[in-house]
């Protein structure tokens, strides 16, 4: 699990593999424990497409999560133009590409993202279980640990583009994302994930 916290620029990798519900329910010195951040509503957690995550942590640790903001949502929702923009919802590469200030090492970002995805992907000859090597390799921590750098910067963005109306909007389907990968019918590959949710 990968956790960036607030007004910081230090990325924690958190060996869930390893410590298992400890990761989870060990107390900090002020008493919490992450399971109880993550099921805070008044504690905000920023999520690219909350739905996978939501499915895992509910599944294998019986977190409820509660206080999510999907960035995906909010790009989405922020489109320009006729409803049918959002039709399709986009990945976090695309809106790294598009959205963030690669101050000209896009080449750094696509070379971290292939790197991570040759080892892990099995369509490109990689395989899940280089998550549960320690140490980790340093391609998969920076895999891991990469994408995140851009969420504060593209939920600013997005967040800022949003009247009213549409930010109540994409909290109701946030929430609704996080209610639909806690039940028994959630497929964490269906095709339609690529949709957008609004009518």
């Amino acid at each position: 699990m990968t956790i960036l916290p607030a007004q910081s620029d230090t990325i924690y990798l958190v060996d869930v593999t390893n410590l298992q519900r400890a990761a989870f329910e060990t107390q900090g010195k002020d008493g919490r424990t992450i399971k109880d951040i993550l099921e805070s509503a008044t504690v905000t957690k920023v999520f690219f497409d909350v739905r996978n995550d939501s499915d895992a942590l509910y599944t294998h640790y019986d977190i409820r999560l509660q206080g999510v903001e999907d960035v995906q949502l909010m790009e989405n929702a922020g489109r320009d133009g006729a409803i049918w923009r959002k039709r399709f919802v986009s990945d976090l590469g695309r809106c790294i590409k598009n959205d963030t200030v690669l101050d000209g090492d896009s080449k750094h970002w696509e070379d971290v993202q292939e790197n991570g995805k040759k080892l892990f992907a099995p369509e490109r000859g990689g395989s899940y279980q280089v998550f549960n090597s320690r140490p980790l390799s340093a391609d998969i921590s920076s895999y891991c640990a990469h994408g995140l750098t851009f969420l504060p910067e593209l939920r600013g963005k997005y967040w800022g583009k949003l009247n009213q109306e549409w930010k109540l909007r994409v909290g109701v389907e946030t929430r609704a994302r996080v209610a639909s990968s806690q039940s028994k019918q959630y497929n964490p590959d269906g095709q339609d994930k690529a949709l957008g949710p609004w009518k």
